[in-house]
C-alpha cells in the first residue's frame, strides 16, 4: 500500500478504493484485460471441527442476547450474494435508535479493516431510522471487489455512547481505512472481550456475509514481436499497430496474424486462440531479394538474347543476378521475326519459352 504525504493515493487522488475482496486497500492498479466472465463460487461444506474454528463461528459468539435496540447491516446485492472481481459494492446500515456505529470487514485473507468510521466519515454517530450507505453520493472513493475468492464478513457493532472498539487508537489522517488486525480470528476474540463489559442495553450487533469470485476470461491475447521491430501487425486483415504489440480481447477461435514491413517479405500465421490464453509469436522478417533469374529457351535455338538493350548470349540461356523489377527481353535470330516482351523479375526464377515466327518473303 502506497502512501504519499500521509494520504492514501487512490482514495485521495483518484477516488477508487479497492476492497481486498471487498475490503479497502488503496493501491494503483495496472491496466487489465476486462474481457472476462463470472465463474461460479463453490463453497465446500466445513467439518464440525472446521466450522467451530471459523471466523463466522467466532463472530456468532459476539451476540447480545438482550439488546434494547436493533442495528442492521447489508450489501447492495443482499446477504450471501456473489461479487466478482471488478464489481463495485455498497454497504448499507440502519439502526432504530440513535447510536455510534463501527463496521469491521473480515477478508478472505484473514485481515480485518475498519471501514466505518473512516478518513472521510470520522463521525460515526447515526440517527434512528435513517438508512446510511458507504460510499455515499459525493464520496471520493469506491469499494471495488478484487480477489482472492472466498467468503467475506462485515460485522456491525452499535453502542449508545461513543466507544473505541479497537485495540489501538486510530489516526485517520494516516489511515483512510485502518488495518485493525492481520488475523481475523484473533481480532474476533479480542472484540468479544471488548464488548463483554458493555451493558446489554447499551449495544447491539449484526453480521453480513457475501462471497467473492474471480472472473473467468472469455477472450485471449496475442503477443507479436518481430525482427526487425516496428513492423505492422494485422489480425484477420485489421490493422492493430506495430511490433512489439499485444492484442487484447481476441475471441476464441481461428485467427490469422500478418506482419509486414517495407523492404521485407510478409510474414503470416494462422492459429487457434483459447479463452484465457496468451499466445507468443515471433516474426523473423526476410529482406526482399535484390536479384532474380531468368531461363530463356527458344525454338529454334541460338537466338541472341538482349535484356534492356544489353546482349547476354544465345538461347538456351540462364541469366543470373537480374535486378528485381520490370525488364525488356528481346530475341533476335536471322530469318525470324524479332521477339520483344516486358517481364517482371521477382524472387522466383522465371522460365521463358519463345517460339520464334519465321519471316515470310514474297516473290516478285
Amino acid at each position: 500500500m502506497r502512501k504519499e504525504r500521509n494520504f492514501w493515493i487512490m482514495g485521495i487522488m483518484i477516488g477508487a478504493l479497492l476492497l481486498s475482496s471487498a475490503l479497502p486497500i488503496l493501491a494503483e492498479e495496472e491496466k487489465k484485460d476486462l474481457n472476462t466472465q463470472p465463474q461460479k463460487v463453490i463453497v465446500s461444506p466445513k467439518t464440525p471441527e472446521q466450522e467451530e474454528k471459523s471466523i463466522k463461528a467466532i463472530l456468532r459468539i459476539i451476540v447480545n442476547p438482550k439488546p434494547s435496540f436493533k442495528v442492521n447491516v447489508w450489501v447492495d446485492k443482499g446477504e450471501g450474494a456473489t461479487y466478482y472481481s471488478g464489481d463495485n459494492l455498497t454497504v448499507y446500515f440502519q439502526s432504530n435508535r440513535n447510536c455510534y456505529l463501527t463496521l469491521f470487514d473480515f477478508t478472505p485473507e484473514g485481515e480485518v479493516y475498519q471501514i466505518f468510521p473512516n478518513y472521510w466519515h470520522q463521525d460515526n454517530f447515526i440517527r434512528a431510522g435513517k438508512v446510511y450507505k458507504i460510499p455515499a453520493p459525493g464520496d471520493a472513493f469506491e469499494f471495488t471487489v478484487r480477489g482472492p475468492a472466498g467468503e467475506e464478513i462485515i460485522k456491525a457493532i452499535a453502542t449508545t455512547t461513543s466507544r473505541r472498539l479497537t485495540p489501538r487508537e486510530i489516526k485517520y489522517e494516516k489511515e483512510g481505512f485502518p488495518l485493525i488486525s492481520k488475523s481475523g480470528k484473533d481480532f474476533a476474540l479480542e472484540l468479544r472481550v471488548i464488548v463483554k463489559p458493555i451493558p446489554s442495553t447499551q449495544w447491539a450487533e449484526d453480521t453480513c456475509f457475501f462471497y467473492v469470485a474471480e472472473r473467468k476470461p472469455i477472450t485471449g491475447k496475442i503477443r507479436v514481436e518481430s525482427e526487425p521491430t516496428f513492423a505492422k501487425v494485422y489480425l484477420d486483415g485489421r490493422y492493430e499497430g506495430r511490433t512489439p504489440k499485444t492484442i487484447y480481447g481476441v475471441t476464441s477461435g481461428v485467427h490469422t496474424i500478418k506482419v509486414t514491413k517495407t523492404g521485407f517479405s510478409d510474414w503470416s500465421k494462422t492459429l487457434y486462440v483459447e479463452k484465457g490464453e496468451t499466445i507468443q509469436l515471433f516474426a523473423e522478417l526476410k529482406p526482399y531479394p535484390l536479384y532474380g533469374s531468368i531461363y530463356i529457351t527458344s525454338t529454334p535455338w541460338n537466338a541472341r538474347v538482349f535484356i534492356d538493350g544489353v546482349e547476354k548470349g544465345e538461347t538456351p540461356l540462364t541469366i543470373e543476378e537480374v535486378k528485381i523489377g520490370w525488364h525488356e527481353i528481346v530475341l533476335i535470330k536471322e530469318h525470324y521475326c524479332t521477339y520483344i516482351k516486358d517481364i517482371y523479375v521477382g524472387e522466383e526464377p522465371i522460365d521463358l519459352e519463345v517460339e520464334l515466327e519465321p519471316i515470310s518473303y514474297k516473290r516478285r
